[in-house]
C-alpha cells in the first residue's frame, strides 16, 4: 500500500481526462482570441491606411482651396467693373443696334466667370451646417426661383412635385438651397441649349426624405459615373467641375447620401437621401470622406 503522500499525487483517469479537456478548451479559446485580435489588427491597419490617404487628400485639397480662394477674389474685383460697364453700354445703345449683341455676349461671359468664381469660393469654404427646422419644398422653390431667368433663357421648364406632406426636416436652409441650385443648374447645362424638362420630386421614407432631380438630357455615361463628384472633374467644355462635388459635400455634412442613376441617352436622375434630423442620425459610411481623385 503506497504512502498517503504518494496516493494524493496520483491522478485517477477521470480527473486526468477532465484536466486535458479543460486544457484543450483553454487552448481553443486562446486561439480564437488570437484570431480575433489578428483580424482586428488587420482592420485597424486598413483603417489607418485609409485615414492617412484621406488626410493626404485633404491637405492637397486644402492647398487647392486656398489657391482657388485667392484666384476667385482677384477675378471678382475686375469682373464687377466689366459687368457695370456692359450694363451702362446696354442702357445707352438703341434696341436695334448691332453692338447690343456684343454687349449681351459680354454679359453672358461675365455670368459664366461669376459662376466659376462662386464655385471656387464655395469649394474653398468649409461646410458647417446650421441645423434648424426647414420647409424642404420652400427651399426647392427658392433655389428654382433664383435660377428662373437662366432657365427661361435655356428653354428649360422645372416641374416641382410636392409629395412630402409637410414632413418635418431639420437641415441648413442655405445649404439646401445651394444643393438644389447646383443640381438644377447641372441638369440645365446637361441639356446644352436644347431645352427640356427638369423634374423635382421629394417624398418621405423611413426616418428620411428622398429628393430626385431628373432631366431629359443625354444622361451620364457609365465611364464617368463614378467620378462626377470628384473636385475639379468635369466633362463639360466650360466650368471647373465643382458643382457636384459641393453637392456631395453638403449631403454628407447632413449625414445623407447622393447617387446618380442614369443610362446614356435617357437623361440623368440624381437621388438625394436626407435624414429627417441629422443630429440624431448615425454617421454614414462616407461621412467625412472626399471622393477619390481621378487617375491621370
Amino acid at each position: 500500500m503506497p504512502p498517503p503522500s504518494q496516493a494524493a499525487s496520483v491522478l485517477d483517469p477521470g480527473t486526468l481526462a477532465g484536466l486535458i479537456q479543460e486544457f484543450n478548451r483553454s487552448t481553443e479559446a486562446l486561439e480564437a482570441s488570437h484570431r480575433r485580435l489578428r483580424g482586428r489588427v488587420r482592420e485597424l491597419t486598413r483603417e489607418l491606411a485609409e485615414k492617412n490617404g484621406e488626410l493626404a487628400r485633404r491637405r492637397r485639397l486644402a492647398a487647392l482651396g486656398q489657391m482657388a480662394a485667392g484666384v476667385a477674389h482677384e477675378i471678382r474685383n475686375p469682373l464687377g467693373g466689366i459687368q457695370l460697364c456692359a450694363t451702362l453700354l446696354e442702357r445707352d445703345l438703341p434696341e436695334a443696334a448691332p453692338a447690343r449683341r456684343l454687349v449681351e455676349r459680354i454679359q453672358r461671359g461675365v455670368q459664366m466667370l461669376d459662376d466659376i468664381v462662386e464655385g471656387l469660393l464655395a469649394f474653398a469654404t468649409d461646410v458647417v451646417p446650421d441645423f434648424a427646422p426647414v420647409d424642404l419644398e420652400l427651399a426647392i422653390d427658392e433655389a428654382v426661383a433664383y435660377l428662373a431667368p437662366r432657365l427661361d433663357a435655356a428653354r428649360v421648364r422645372v416641374e416641382h412635385r410636392r409629395r412630402t406632406g409637410g414632413v418635418g426636416l431639420v437641415a441648413d436652409r442655405n445649404l439646401l438651397q445651394r444643393l438644389f441650385m447646383n443640381l438644377v443648374k447641372n441638369a440645365m447645362e446637361a441639356m446644352a441649349g436644347a431645352g427640356g424638362v427638369v423634374e423635382i420630386e421629394a417624398r418621405p421614407a423611413a426616418r428620411r426624405v428622398r429628393v430626385e432631380v431628373r432631366d431629359t438630357g443625354p444622361g451620364v455615361p457609365e465611364a464617368i459615373r463614378d467620378r462626377i463628384f470628384i473636385p475639379f472633374f468635369t466633362s463639360k467644355d466650360n466650368g471647373v467641375g465643382l458643382g457636384l462635388s459641393i453637392v456631395h459635400r453638403i449631403v454628407e455634412r447632413h449625414r445623407g447620401q447622393v447617387r446618380v442613376l442614369s443610362r446614356a441617352g435617357t437623361g440623368a436622375v440624381f437621388q438625394v437621401d436626407l435624414p429627417l434630423d441629422p443630429r440624431r442620425a448615425r454617421r454614414t459610411r462616407d461621412e467625412g470622406r472626399i471622393p477619390e481623385e481621378a487617375s491621370p
